[in-house]
């Protein structure tokens, strides 16, 4: 029985010494996933903040272009107002111009005769 038992304990000995191998080995295996894992969040974050960099550089860029669309029509409408009011100024002045000289054709007509 004694080299019966002695054979028991050395097998439970191996058995827990295979165990604690496998564990380690296990262990190693799982703590080396997590890097790769935690190593490729760094990268994708490091992707993110790119991301949300250019993504705030082109929010920028087009309120700029907007302003500029804004300002750009406001003076376009004030230049149309403008041109269309110096229009007008033209046309009553050739109105007037011929009203003026109706009137002269009419004292001339009447001074000298037809």
């Amino acid at each position: 029985m004694c080299a019966y038992s002695f054979i028991i304990h050395h097998l439970a000995s191996c058995l827990i010494s295979i165990l604690y191998t496998s564990c380690m080995v296990s262990y190693k295996d799982n703590l080396y996933k997590l890097l790769l894992v935690q190593e490729e969040l760094t990268a994708l974050r490091f992707r993110v903040d790119i991301t949300e960099e250019d993504n705030a550089s082109l929010r920028t860029s087009i309120k700029t272009k907007e302003a500029i669309k804004k300002i750009t029509r406001n003076r376009e409408r004030q230049a149309r107002i403008k041109i269309e009011q110096q229009l007008a100024a033209v046309q009553e002045s050739q109105h007037q111009d011929r009203e003026d000289f109706r009137k002269l054709k009419e004292l001339l007509t009447s001074q000298f005769g037809q």
